[in-house]
């Protein structure tokens, strides 16, 4: 893409924000109340630097990291492991898939309070929330990828002979990779999600 199109691109997708921004001093300047509740932009601004430059957002950024990554990655890990597995094994495509179906349609953040209840206002109850919200959401997408391998593949493994672990390797992991990235992305936007809604209520844990 030339450059030319790249600036155009990014000013026509800043139009909304400069809108919003406008709107917002216009407000803020004619509304007392609203000014109240939301302070100019100008002073909004100048608060926002003042934290940022005294290492306020770095570290409260930081924490929020330190809240999410670590159940994230484990959640990814088991969630692509065992969609692999029963996205290649019917029995356990049976077995499992009205659990995660039903799994799937409950609102991450409806487990925060029974997550609270066991283990109290920590961060492991963030990280149980964040691990539950992101796995829900990559399990199902790598059963799909996992299912849409075009069949031929299969076949060809079988022609040559190749173990379950280089089928796995070899056909499966590449074939549903497409899949396995867009879970990773929807999974990650999901658990940043209940990550701030869990950082509301467990505000000794800290972060952004």
């Amino acid at each position: 893409m030339a450059p030319r199109i790249r600036i155009k691109n990014f000013l026509l997708g800043s139009l909304p924000f400069a809108a919003i921004v406008v709107l917002w001093y216009f407000l803020s300047a004619h509304n007392k109340f609203f000014g109240i509740v939301f302070p100019p932009p100008g002073e909004f601004f100048r608060e926002f630097a003042g934290l940022l430059w005294d290492g306020t957002l770095p570290k409260l950024f930081l924490v929020s990291l330190l809240n999410v990554f670590p159940a994230f990655i484990l959640a990814s890990l088991t969630a692509t492991v065992l969609g692999t597995f029963i996205g290649i094994n019917e029995t356990a495509r049976k077995i499992f898939s009205p659990l995660i179906s039903a799994l799937y349609l409950v609102p991450s953040l409806a487990w925060l309070p029974v997550l609270i209840l066991i283990f109290g206002f920590s961060r492991e109850t963030i990280w149980a929330l964040v691990a539950v919200a992101s796995f829900t959401k990559i399990i199902y997408t790598v059963i799909a990828g996992v299912r849409s391998i075009n069949p031929l593949w299969w076949l060809t493994a079988k022609n040559f002979e190749l173990s379950t672990f280089k089928t796995i390797v070899k056909i499966i992991i590449p074939g549903s990779l497409s899949h396995i990235l867009g879970g990773l992305r929807t999974g990650f936007g999901s658990a940043w999600r209940s990550l701030v809604g869990a950082e509301m209520l467990v505000i000794t844990v800290g972060g952004l």
